[in-house]
């Protein structure tokens, strides 16, 4: 119990050492442009306080891992990091990452850095830390243009039994989902289709998401 007790208390005076050192730098540190466009790469930027890993000259422990998703209007991003002790001092390092939208709207971003102990298989996968910034998409007019052909379109919207799809070559459709405005899927169809009966959904806002062989399409729509 006090060899726990004093692991404990050791890990806890490194944390705080290096959150006095470093203040904290588990965060969105930079977004680096103020207007994102459909269809452009959107980029971001994190710091993560993490241990050296060697003995002088000294590099902070590489990123193992990412992972990205986009549940309707929040993209998460788990950043992954191994914190197998001991830790000789500790740094912080500076990443980069990417995402392409393809819909103009209002987003969250949530960043995770999620920490791998390989002396400890119990706390590996621990979300560590998080961080949330807004992001406003907008419409880009070339890539509009150039989507036009092949653009998803529903109605009636708002629509109160059956909703219409429009634009879309039965041959293109794998399958369709509708999810609500929680991230949470709703129905799946998996016959291709232009028409789906949605009488039974309760009223709200929903997103009709079509996957297709070779793309996917997304749509709003308003159930009343």
């Amino acid at each position: 119990m006090l060899k726990t007790l004093s692991i404990f208390f050791l890990f806890f005076l490194l944390v705080c050492k290096v959150d006095a050192q470093f203040q904290l730098p588990w965060k969105i540190t930079n977004t680096y442009t103020d207007t994102v466009l459909v269809g452009s790469q959107f980029l971001f930027e994190t710091s993560s306080a993490v241990r050296d890993n060697g003995p002088s000259p000294t590099f902070c422990s590489p990123l193992i891992g990412q992972n990205d998703t986009l549940k309707v209007d929040t993209l998460f991003y788990d950043l992954i990091f191994n914190v197998t002790p001991p830790w000789v001092n500790g740094c912080t390092r500076l990443d980069t990452f990417n995402y392409t939208f393809n819909l103009a709207g209002k987003y969250v971003l949530v960043c995770y850095w999620t920490f791998i102990d390989s002396l400890d298989p119990n706390s590996n996968n621990i979300r560590f830390h998080s961080d949330t910034n807004e992001i406003y998409v907008q419409a880009n007019s070339t890539y509009l243009s150039e989507q036009k052909k092949n653009y998803l379109t529903v109605f009636p919207n708002p629509v109160s039994d059956k909703l219409n799809l429009q634009n879309l070559q039965n041959s293109e459709i794998e399958y369709i989902q509708i999810w609500n405005t929680k991230g949470q899927l709703i129905k799946s169809h998996f016959e291709a289709s232009h028409q789906l009966d949605v009488s039974k959904l309760p009223c709200g806002i929903y997103f009709l998401k079509v996957i297709g062989k070779e793309k996917n399409w997304l749509q709003k729509f308003i159930k009343q």
